[in-house]
């Protein structure tokens, strides 16, 4: 049976800084819950915009879109100045969400709760068997949902 890391991102960016500790594996440092909520609020609550001024105000190059309309952050060209987070002029690109080191999650597959689930202060993370029959929740990868408010256009 699959089993979901579930993040509450309005629950979790309500939070000024990020308490969840990590237990990754491979580097005790790295906390990857960052990664998570970074490429959470690029699906849910970036606008997408068509000329997007995050992208263009990038001065590595940084920032791409996919063919999906998607932006994506390659983190080894980024220098962490937040030139993208002060050009978004919907504020969809928190400042703390704009790390310069790479973080990364495997999702603990051998722990039956990991420690981001037992120490974010809000429970804003947990882990599900299946995902709740929820408009709110979306896959945003293999063992990855999100629960969030998107940001829709407005219908003519």
């Amino acid at each position: 049976m699959a089993r979901f890391l579930l993040i509450d991102l309005d629950q979790c960016l309500e939070c000024p800084t990020c308490e969840v500790e990590c237990q990754y594996f491979y580097h005790p440092g790295n906390n990857g819950i960052v990664a998570l909520r970074e490429e959470a609020a690029r699906q849910r609550i970036c606008r997408h915009c068509e000329k997007a001024p995050c992208i263009e105000a990038c001065p590595r190059d940084a920032l791409k879109k996919t063919e999906e309309g998607l932006v994506r952050r390659a983190k080894l060209l980024c220098i962490g100045c937040n030139s993208c987070a002060i050009a978004c002029f919907q504020g969809a690109l928190p400042f703390e969400l704009i790390p310069y080191y790479e973080s990364k999650c495997d999702f603990c597959p051998d722990e039956p709760e990991p420690r981001c689930v037992r120490t974010c202060p809000r429970q804003a993370v947990r882990v599900v068997e299946e995902l709740p029959d929820d408009p709110l929740v979306v896959q945003v990868g293999d063992n990855f949902a999100v629960r969030s408010r998107a940001w829709k256009a407005e219908e003519d």
